[in-house]
C-alpha cells in the first residue's frame, strides 16, 4: 500500500517513535508530520518531508499541498527518507547500539571486555 502513495501524513498530537513514520520511510515515502514526541528524530524538516506543529490544520494543509505541488522534490525527500532508515533503523543497527550502550556503563563500572571469535563479549 505504502508504495501506492505520493506522501505519507501523520497528525499525530502526541507520538513516541512511530512505526507509521518508519514503515513509511523505509518505503521510500516522505512525510508530512506533527512536531511531537519522536517525530522529529525519524522526519528530518525539509530532507525527508515536512514537521508541523500539531493541532495546526493550516500549517498541515500548506506542506501537504507543498508535498504534493513538488513531486520531483518529493521523490528527493523519499529517497532521502529510505536512506536513512535503512542507515539508522535497522534490527542491526539497534542492536549495536544496545551492546554498545552495555559495553559502555560496564566500563564505566571498571568493567573489561575480551574478544571471542570475532565477537566482543564481557568480562
Amino acid at each position: 500500500m505504502l508504495a501506492a502513495l505520493d506522501v505519507v501524513v501523520s497528525p499525530s498530537r502526541s507520538e513516541s517513535l512511530s512505526n507509521a513514520i518508519l514503515e513509511a520511510m523505509a518505503a521510500g515515502r516522505p512525510v508530512v508530520a506533527t512536531r511531537v514526541g519522536g517525530n522529529p528524530e525519524l522526519v528530518r524538516d525539509r530532507e525527508t518531508g515536512l514537521l508541523v506543529p500539531p493541532e495546526n490544520e493550516g500549517a498541515l494543509a500548506n506542506a501537504l499541498e507543498t508535498m504534493l505541488a513538488s513531486p520531483d522534490l518529493a521523490r528527493e525527500w523519499g529517497e532521502s527518507a529510505r536512506r536513512i532508515a535503512q542507515a539508522n533503523f535497522t534490527l542491526d543497527y539497534a542492536r549495536e547500539r544496545f551492546e554498545q550502550l552495555y559495553v559502555d556503563l560496564l566500563a564505566k563500572k571498571g568493567l573489561r571486555q575480551a574478544p571471542v571469535m570475532g565477537r566482543t563479549h564481557l568480562m
